[in-house]
């Protein structure tokens, strides 16, 4: 389970994670902490510089992740989004 602490409005949940999210994200973090002169950021992505990632930046990102994945929007209010 990720726990997502003090998010959008305030709000806090669980959210149940595949098997090999977790792998992945666990091997991120191992090279990530690797990389960086402060592995206490307390941010999950972080940047070249070692610091949160910028909301434009992010967002930018996975637009072109979206793309070279192929996903579409199944509608004009189903599109693929970041949760």
């Amino acid at each position: 389970m990720l726990a997502v602490n003090n998010s959008k409005f305030g709000k806090s949940r669980q959210v149940p994670l595949h098997p090999s999210t977790i792998g992945a994200l666990d091997t991120y973090l191992q090279i990530r902490d690797r990389h960086t002169s402060d592995p206490s950021e307390p941010a999950v992505f972080i940047s070249a510089a070692g610091r949160r990632l910028r909301y434009d930046n992010f967002h930018h990102s996975r637009l072109q992740l979206v793309a070279l994945a192929g996903l579409g929007a199944r509608s004009a209010r189903c599109r693929p989004r970041p949760r």
